[in-house]
Order: C-alpha cells, then structure tokens, then sequence
C-alpha cells in the first residue's frame, strides 16, 4: 500500500510550561512546523506570572487551531503539570515537549513511521539528542547505541535491558499513547509516595514491559542544558572522570539513589511477573543503582558501550 494514503494517526504533544516564555516559543515554533502536521499540541502553563507565556501562546493560537491551551490556577509542580497533558491527550501516540528544546522539522514524521512499520514489537521511538548550552551545540555523543538494534520478545531480558542501559532522554521519545496513559498513573503515583523530585526509570519498566524502545540513530531532539548536566550526561555514556565538586553533593546524590531504589521497587510490584522475578529483578535494578552511586564517589567509571 502506498503510504501516502494511509490516514495519518493523531500524536498528542504535551508540553508543560513555566515562566519560560521566550523558550516556549521556540518550541512551539519547531512543534508547529514539524513535516507530520496531524498534532494535537496541548500546552499547560503551571501559573506563570510572565504575561508574555499568555501572549505567545495566543498568538501561536490564532493561527494554529491544533493548540490546545490551559492556564493552571495554581503551580501544581513539573510532576503534576506533565501529568495533566498526558491525561489530555487523545492521539494515538503521545509524547513530552519539553519547553526548552528543539527539534528537527522531521522528528515526529521519522517515529511516527518507525512505529507504524513495527507496531507488533515496539511501543516506543526516539532519535539520538545533541545537547546545547546557552545555546551553542556542543560535541556531540550517543547515548542510544544499545537500543540500535535490540529487540526481544522476553519480557525479562527488556526489563533488565532497560535498567541497565536507561537514558534520562528516553523520556521524550514518541509513545503507544494507550500504553503510556496506563502505566502513567502508575508512574506519577510511584514518585509521589517515594517523595521525590524526579526519576524516569520506573515509568521506563513500565513501558517497556510492553514492548521493545527504538533509538534512531539520526540527531532528532537538541537538548537545552547547563555545562555541568552535559557533562554528567557524557560521563555517563563516556566515562572519564568527574571533577572533584561531585564531592559536595555526595549526601544529597546518596538520598536521591535510595528514593530511586524505592520507586523502582514500587514500580517492580506492580508488573505482571512472578515472585521469583520480582525479586531477581529488584536485586539487579538495586545493584546498577548503587554501582552507579560507587562510581560517583570514585568519580571514575569506564565507557558504557
């Protein structure tokens, strides 16, 4: 069949906002020109004082009547607000903007795609991210080698898979919008009883429990940043050595690894798996984790891949 004929399936964007109107802006400008055009873009300010937020949007309003908009009328937090778009969504895939990045004009067209074509094995697609600070691009790494080409059928090996090669970016990959509605509620809830900040990892076990995550090799999403998140975020995929300041904040990473360890474990309960694999799997993701916070206090690890 010609794919040019085949009816176009709605995606859902979400994008939470706050206070950052000149970046949303270029956000939406790069959501709106995307090459696949049947979006639903649903847009959630969490109350920003910024009139400027109100007047990009309502600009971006009137000549694009795919935007949905909505004005919280208090700051319900990044969790809650990522929250609110996902359960707005209707398409038949969902996925997070962040309001501070950009996009390639085919990003959405390229997973669309991907995941049309494979639908029977994969529920989730992203591209490679190159991040930038104030701005500049800067050198350029992967961090989605290990989801090139992987594809099972085993549930387990997804689930160990994930936690072992996990990325904070897979957040903003393309999304079967059912699968990640479902596991969402879970997601949030989890998070909000391990009282903590943010960590994608369980929401990753929850979606790939369902499917295998394709990592395109292309440069799709350009990540705004600051020096030293990038840096981490090299080191992590890299390795080397992190400067001697990672030092300062040794207790408060150490409190952050034992809430991640907790909404894993949350998370874990609730899949479908055994026992027996609920244990082996919590005893894995427990040792990756702490691995991870060892090699921050030698702040020394090799490559990952």
């Amino acid at each position: 069949m010609d794919k040019k004929n085949i009816i176009k399936p709605i995606v859902s964007v979400g994008i939470p906002t706050y206070e950052r109107p000149n970046k949303l802006k270029r956000t939406l400008e790069c959501i709106t020109r995307q090459t696949y055009n049947n979006l639903e873009i649903i847009i959630s300010d969490n109350n920003s004082q910024d009139p400027k937020v109100d007047e990009f949007v309502n600009t971006f309003r009137k000549r694009d009547s795919r935007i949905r908009y909505f004005k919280q009328s208090e700051n319900k937090g990044m969790i809650n607000n990522s929250k609110f778009v996902l359960e707005k969504a209707n398409g038949k895939y969902f996925m997070w903007a962040a309001d501070d990045d950009e996009w390639s004009n085919v990003f959405i067209e390229k997973t669309v795609e991907f995941l049309q074509d494979n639908s029977s094995y994969y529920v989730a697609a992203i591209t490679e991210s190159q991040y930038k600070v104030n701005n500049k691009p800067c050198e350029f790494f992967r961090e989605g080698v290990p989801f090139y080409s992987f594809n099972s059928p085993d549930k387990m090996i997804r689930l160990y898979h994930i936690i072992r090669y996990n990325f904070g970016n897979l957040f903003y990959s393309l999304f079967d919008r059912e699968i990640i509605q479902a596991v969402g509620r879970i997601f949030f809830e989890n998070l909000q009883k391990s009282n903590i900040s943010f960590t994608e990892i369980p929401l990753f076990i929850l979606i790939i429990e369902h499917g295998n995550w394709k990592v395109l090799p292309s440069i799709g999403i350009y990540k705004e940043t600051n020096l030293n998140a990038y840096k981490q975020a090299r080191w992590e995929m890299t390795g080397g050595d992190l400067p001697l300041s990672y030092y300062r904040r040794l207790i408060k990473i150490f409190k952050y690894h034992l809430k991640t360890i907790q909404a894993i474990f949350l998370t874990i309960n609730r899949l479908k798996l055994s026992f027996k694999q609920k244990s082996t799997l919590k005893l894995y993701s427990f040792l990756s984790v702490m691995k991870h916070f060892f090699h921050l206090i030698i702040r020394r690890k090799k490559k990952s891949f």
